[in-house]
């Protein structure tokens, strides 16, 4: 009798414990959306994506130029090694 009190009073601590957890997830989720509609009615996530859309085009450009570099590095190579032999 004594361990099914034991037991029953682990489960409703777990079971407080879950609750506690799921309630601070739905308050996180409550502010990410005010934040997201905050975003939105400012202006702040044109400006965001914006800057997003800057960042990416920088990306792609490094690597068109570093894939440039690479095929010029290689021509070169190739080049010296047809003047060796």
């Amino acid at each position: 009798m004594e361990e099914k009190i034991e037991l029953n009073m682990f489960l409703n601590k777990l079971v407080s414990a879950v609750l506690r957890k799921f309630e601070k997830m739905e308050r996180d989720i409550a502010l990410l959306r005010s934040d997201v509609e905050r975003f939105k009615q400012t202006g702040s996530m044109k400006d965001i994506e914006d800057k997003l859309r800057n960042l990416e085009f920088s990306v792609n450009s490094l690597k068109s130029k570093s894939q440039i570099d690479k095929s010029i590095l290689k021509l070169i190579e190739t080049d010296e090694q047809e003047r060796k032999m």
